[in-house]
């Protein structure tokens, strides 16, 4: 029988999690903004269909 690694490890470090947050923060706010400029230009040349 072949030992399975222990799916348990610790928690990051307080300055990696903020790093991790900052980055998520970041990459969430680009995202919104470019979903909202692509309905506003679909909404503006495709009209109501």
């Amino acid at each position: 029988m072949v030992p399975m690694p222990s799916p348990a490890t610790a928690p990051p470090p307080p300055a990696s999690l903020k790093r991790i947050v900052t980055a998520s923060l970041i990459g969430t706010t680009i995202e919104w903004y470019d979903n909202s400029f692509d309905h506003s230009i679909g909404a503006a040349t495709c009209g109501f269909l």
